[in-house]
């Protein structure tokens, strides 16, 4: 008995002292934690910032989130562009701490910002013919609104006229910069910064760095099924039948072959002015819009508008994606709530 007890006591003492010994890591965001946990998975946790349903944008921390940078060895987040507060807590809190700023990685295929316009169909797409996705051979050309030259809205030839940005009183406030930062709306993107994650991880702690690699592998598997099967459900959502209610979903749209039509407003701070109102309630009828996609971050009163004497559907969806575990099943589930929410508004 006490051989056995002795023994036991023994191996406790090695696990702790081998966990200690392991990278504490703070992250900003859910689909961060995932990434991490992922990685991490069997050496340990990482501690998150942002709490389930805070805007990343301009997150206010608190002394317990101080206490968090300040013990951290890794602070993996995804960048300036999407939390420019973070970076001076994390040169004056942890300036001893590794920063891994995944917008700053390689290997992964960048989107820019999306600046020009807030409508991305043409006059030859309105027809809204368009449901086999694969016939559009670079999702790139939807973005290139020089090529749009009229959509057929009255006193509207440019829609850099019609935008006005001015009209988008904050948008400044949350320049996200020449590329677009909400890269983890895509499984091929987690991907590829997991194996981010765990080359830097494998530097930093080597005994673990098999364990490390080992995850990161499995959840590139994970993801690419991921992939496969949220294709298959999107298969049958049409070419622009949706608009969104700001621009965080171009790398979702791009994964999955589902561009939409346009966004109420470029960021989740700025607010659209009278003449992009009246040009999407236009959009609605002309294209035969049926959903409209708004999100946690942005006001719903201009999706109410917009959508007042149309047949479209309204549907919430979260692109922060904070619901659900803080794991890769949870980002699963995450993308899965939202690609089944955009099936059936589409569909309703």
């Amino acid at each position: 008995m006490l051989i056995r007890s002795s023994s036991v006591i023994a191996v406790c003492c090695a696990a702790t002292a081998s966990f200690a010994e392991t990278p504490a890591v703070v992250t900003d965001m859910t689909p961060m934690t995932a990434l991490a946990n992922s990685v991490m998975h069997g050496v340990a946790e990482a501690d998150q910032l942002l709490p389930a349903g805070a805007s990343p944008h301009d997150y206010n921390m608190r002394p317990s989130d101080a206490q968090k940078l300040a013990t951290a060895d890794i602070v993996l987040w995804v960048g300036h562009g999407l939390t420019p507060w973070l970076e001076t807590p994390i040169e004056s809190l942890a300036p001893n701490a590794l920063s891994i700023e995944m917008l700053d990685s390689a290997d992964w295929p960048v989107l820019e910002t999306r600046t020009s316009s807030s409508i991305w169909i043409s006059d030859a797409e309105d027809d809204h013919d368009h449901d086999d996705h694969s016939e559009h051979d670079d999702h790139a050309e939807h973005d290139d609104h020089d090529n749009h030259e009229d959509h057929g809205h009255e006193d509207h030839d440019e829609h850099a006229e019609h935008e006005d940005h001015g009209d988008h009183d904050d948008h400044d406030h949350h320049d996200h910069g020449p590329n677009d930062p909400h890269a983890w709306l895509s499984p091929d993107v987690m991907a590829a910064w997991a194996n981010t994650v765990a080359t830097e991880l494998s530097a930093y702690d080597p005994a673990n760095a098999a364990i490390y690699q080992a995850n990161a592998a499995l959840a590139a598997t994970e993801l690419e099924a991921l992939h496969g099967e949220l294709s298959a459900l999107l298969a049958d959502v049409p070419d622009h039948s949706y608009v969104v209610a700001h621009d965080a979903f171009q790398y979702f749209e791009v994964a999955f072959g589902v561009p939409a039509a346009g966004t109420i407003a470029l960021s989740d701070a700025a607010e659209p002015g009278a003449n992009h109102i009246a040009e999407l309630r236009e959009l609605m009828h002309d294209a035969n819009i049926t959903c409209i996609l708004t999100d946690t971050q942005t006001n719903p009163q201009w999706a109410t508008i917009i959508a007042e004497g149309t047949d479209a559907s309204l549907a919430i969806v979260d692109p922060a994606l904070s619901g659900n575990t803080p794991d890769l099943a949870g980002y699963a589930a995450n993308m899965r709530d939202m690609a089944q929410t955009l099936a059936d508004c589409v569909a309703d």
